[in-house]
């Protein structure tokens, strides 16, 4: 028997609206495979306990079934699938709680925090600390978290279940507060142990511009200003001292309330993950790679968006490092940003921010909201982004030439008018 489990909830139910062995018996087959290649115990739970109104509860029960068997414990959805060469993911960590972070759709986490907030009065959920449920791994000494949500349904079962029928979801958030309420440390692992929405990162797209030779007719002029090569010379040029600066871009508007970021830097080159269009960042990285960086790759859950950068001045090196890069290879870069349509400036920023080995810091996604049409957020009859972040950026946003400045100048007025 291995001392490393794997277990999945896959019940047929008459609350669910699919079916769920429809979808589940293929998710089951790659985590039968995957398990087994690695040694590892694979337990499918089909059976519903009667005490609960909706079988996804059925995942908290796995100590009832195993007790302390197994040292490490993953849990999966039905909905998921695993790679076959996917590396042994309990090698990745010791005693922690392992998750991922969610900031999918920031409405739907904003009004679920809000609609479970009275079975845990006492604490405030951070909407940049939450987590998916979907994919977890934990040892067996994490079973006070699997007790407490039990009792919690116990006595709350009635509230539980209404309060699950009201759009915010059933079990994800009450796992997030309860976490917090065992005051559980957390290990972040990853997206790539659990990328989703695929669909909004548009990750079914492929590298169309490699079968059909690419597209022409964009514009080629280098946005190289974005982060600001010359910054040190301009500064230098005009006496001005600074600690820190921020680099961001002229279609962001901050809140007046924002808190000091330059507190959260760490004296590193700090930005905020590029959580838009992944077929974007791909194709980019794809093309930059092989046409400029000899096949080098680095990884992707690490890139960073260009509008919003600290940097302070152990970065002037690098800035002339990145200076120097572009008048090199500007002949390459110009003619990959005509091509494919894949952009001039931010993808390089990030190779080199690899290759270099800049030390960096990913800073949270309310201090530079991208591509917030993707999070559910950009609606004007109540200014919903507002209320979940800082630094708002209006970029992915269709016809932009018209919309974008409406967006801004009804952001500005409703924030400092």
């Amino acid at each position: 028997m291995s001392k490393n489990l794997i277990y999945m909830v896959a019940i047929d139910h008459n609350t669910s609206t699919y079916r769920n062995y429809d979808y589940a018996q293929y998710a089951i087959k790659t985590w039968e495979y995957w398990c087994k290649k690695n040694e590892i115990d694979f337990l499918l739970i089909d059976e519903h306990n009667p005490r609960y109104k909706f079988p996804v509860w059925n995942k908290d029960t796995i100590f009832e079934k195993v007790g302390d068997t197994y040292d490490k414990i993953g849990y999966v959805d039905s909905d998921t699938m695993i790679h076959w060469n996917a590396p042994n993911m309990f090698d990745l960590y010791d005693d922690e709680l392992c998750l991922i972070k969610d900031y999918t759709n920031l409405r739907w986490t904003y009004n679920s925090r809000n609609y479970y907030q009275r079975f845990y009065p006492d604490i405030k959920l951070d909407l940049y600390e939450y987590y998916s449920s979907a994919v977890k791994f934990f040892t067996k000494e994490h079973k006070p978290i699997f007790d407490g949500l039990i009792e919690l349904y116990e006595n709350n079962s009635e509230g539980l279940d209404e309060t699950a029928t009201m759009g915010g979801g059933k079990v994800q958030t009450v796992f997030n507060y309860e976490i917090q309420k065992q005051n559980i440390k957390v290990k972040e692992l990853s997206p790539i142990w659990n990328m989703f929405p695929l669909t909004k990162k548009e990750m079914f797209k492929n590298n169309w511009q490699k079968i059909s030779g690419g597209i022409d007719g964009r514009d080629s002029t280098p946005h190289y200003i974005k982060y600001s090569c010359f910054l040190f010379d301009i500064l230098e040029a005009n006496e001005i001292e600074y600690n820190q600066i921020l680099m961001v871009d002229a279609d962001t508007i901050v809140h007046p309330d924002c808190p000091n970021f330059f507190n959260e830097t760490e004296d590193k080159y700090c930005l905020v993950h590029d959580d838009g269009s992944y077929d974007w960042v791909l194709r980019g990285m794809e093309h930059y790679s092989e046409q400029v960086y000899d096949g080098y790759w680095f990884d992707y859950t690490k890139y960073g968006n260009g509008g919003f950068q600290i940097v302070n001045d152990k970065h002037r090196d690098f800035f002339k490092y990145m200076r120097d890069f572009y008048f090199e290879n500007a002949d390459k870069v110009n003619t990959i940003s005509q091509t494919y349509g894949v952009g001039v400036d931010q993808t390089i920023l990030n190779f080199n921010l690899n290759t270099q080995n800049v030390d960096t810091k990913l800073l949270p996604y309310k201090y530079n909201m991208t591509c917030m049409i993707k999070k559910d957020i950009l609606t004007i009859e109540d200014m919903f982004f507002t209320k979940v972040g800082w630094v708002y950026h209006f970029n992915g946003i269709p016809d932009k030439e018209k919309n974008v400045p409406f967006l801004m100048k009804r952001t500005y007025d409703y924030l400092y008018g």
